[in-house]
């Protein structure tokens, strides 16, 4: 636009491009620093690293672990809950979630069962009165 307007002699023929580039170039800038889509990209990676590290240090313990150690594991994972950003998650990925636990006939993780509209009832596997008696 800069170049538009210094060789154009008439500076009221180039007025209206020039605001319309202008509006849509903030209204861009403005869309990219709301949505920062590569910094979310960068944190859940990360979180996903630490979650994996976790479980493998869990998966790692061979023998029973003291108190003081379970409450390090505890506090580990409290510290990577607290950081990942649920309401930033689609609603349609905590759906699929929620209706994947239910199918399962697991509990709904408590970061999505705290939402209203996405508590699942469980399964009630209905008892046979034959092997009662």
């Amino acid at each position: 636009m800069c170049i538009i307007n210094s060789i154009s002699e008439d500076a009221n023929a180039i007025k209206i491009p020039n605001i319309v580039i202008n509006a849509v170039s903030v209204l861009i800038m403005s869309l990219s620093n709301n949505i920062k889509a590569s910094e979310k990209f960068d944190m859940f990676k990360k979180l996903s690293q630490q979650f994996m590290i976790l479980s493998q240090e869990i998966e790692g313990i061979e023998e029973d672990i003291s108190k003081d150690k379970y409450d390090i594991l505890i506090l580990k994972y409290d510290n990577l809950i607290q950081e990942c950003s649920f309401e930033e998650i689609p609603d349609k990925y905590k759906l699929l979630v929620a209706s994947k636990y239910s199918e399962a006939n697991r509990y709904v993780p408590i970061q999505i069962n705290g939402i209203t509209g996405y508590m699942s009832v469980k399964k009630v596997i209905p008892l046979e009165l034959n092997n009662i008696v």
